[in-house]
């Protein structure tokens, strides 16, 4: 297996264990830094040390159960809770992370154009198709 020129613990770190609020969940490095300026990205850039449980799993001492909404959208999915008190925790959950997690769908419009507006517009056509094919909109 190639490794583009990375040694071995540089490719196995790329892909991290999490333990958050007890939730144990995996994910890549990239998709946890995909917002520059969160909290996030400055835990995961390699700077500081991590703290880690007894199994080596990134220690997060935050909601777990909310976590897996922002590490869905880390990866490009939104789900929206349908109740009030959920989405208003998540939004705390989001605003601590310094994740702009959107609170609607139109939000999440908004937030894709901005990522995607330095890119050429037949790019940003097919993002926004897939978008609106993902939800049905079209």
């Amino acid at each position: 297996m190639e490794n583009d020129g990375k040694n071995e613990s540089e490719v196995i770190s790329e892909v991290l264990q999490l333990n958050v609020g007890g939730c144990v969940y995996t994910a890549r490095r990239d998709s946890l830094c995909r917002f520059k300026d969160s909290m996030l990205a400055s835990m995961f850039s390699g700077r500081f040390p991590l703290k880690r449980d007894e199994s080596g799993a990134c220690l997060i001492d935050r909601n777990g159960t909310l976590f897996k909404y922002l590490l869905d959208y880390l990866h490009g999915e939104v789900h929206i809770p349908s109740d009030e008190p959920t989405r208003l925790a998540l939004q705390e959950e989001a605003d601590y992370f310094g994740i702009p997690y959107p609170y609607s769908l139109i939000d999440h419009l908004a937030n894709e154009m901005e990522t995607y507006s330095l890119r050429s517009n037949i790019e940003l056509k097919k993002v926004l198709l897939d978008f609106c094919d993902s939800y049905n909109l079209v």
